[in-house]
């Protein structure tokens, strides 16, 4: 059980480097503020899970396509009573050459059933994009107010700074 909390604590830590990363060029010491709103589209916008999640999804689009159509026809060829001392065809009366064509048709509805198949996880494959996208959010408005926090505590420190220090000025004077 420890092993999956850590992994867990490794994976949100992973995700919280990458938030910072993500929105460290808008960062209030580059000058330039960053919105909630534009905060989030970063994050959603620069997240490899989504993106990963994304592709299984096409690939089992692609996937069920192809699960309803009927298997590639595959072409045969034998040769039977063959004279293996002079491998001539013309030797023996029995020797045939075989050239055909071989479809399978699968049974009953089972094409429809694996496309059907195919398609119902690729809807399960949106509900985890959904679920990653509003985990991303959480976590962004989480540290969106860890660091407004942060900064407002420093205006209040240094107000209060300001306000020590005229105190101490005033402590002296007297």
């Amino acid at each position: 059980m420890s092993g999956v909390r850590s992994g867990i604590c490794r994976n949100q830590c992973f995700k919280q480097c990458l938030l910072v990363l993500a929105l460290w060029p808008w960062s209030p010491v580059h000058g330039q503020e960053l919105s909630l709103e534009q905060a989030e589209a970063q994050a959603l916008l620069r997240d490899p899970a989504i993106e990963a999640v994304q592709s299984r999804k096409t690939a089992l689009d692609e996937l069920e396509v192809t699960a309803g159509e009927l298997p590639d026809p595959m072409l045969k060829f034998g040769v039977m009573s063959l004279p293996l001392d002079s491998f001539q065809l013309g030797q023996e009366p029995m020797t045939q050459v075989q050239l055909g064509v071989v479809q399978r048709f699968p049974r009953g509805d089972s094409r429809a059933l694996r496309a059907e198949q195919f398609q119902e996880r690729s809807r399960a494959l949106d509900k985890v994009i959904e679920d990653q996208r509003l985990r991303i959010r959480l976590a962004v408005r989480e540290h969106f107010l860890d660091v407004l926090k942060q900064h407002r505590l420093g205006v209040i420190n240094a107000e209060a700074e300001g306000v020590f220090a005229d105190l101490a000025q005033i402590t002296q004077d007297y």
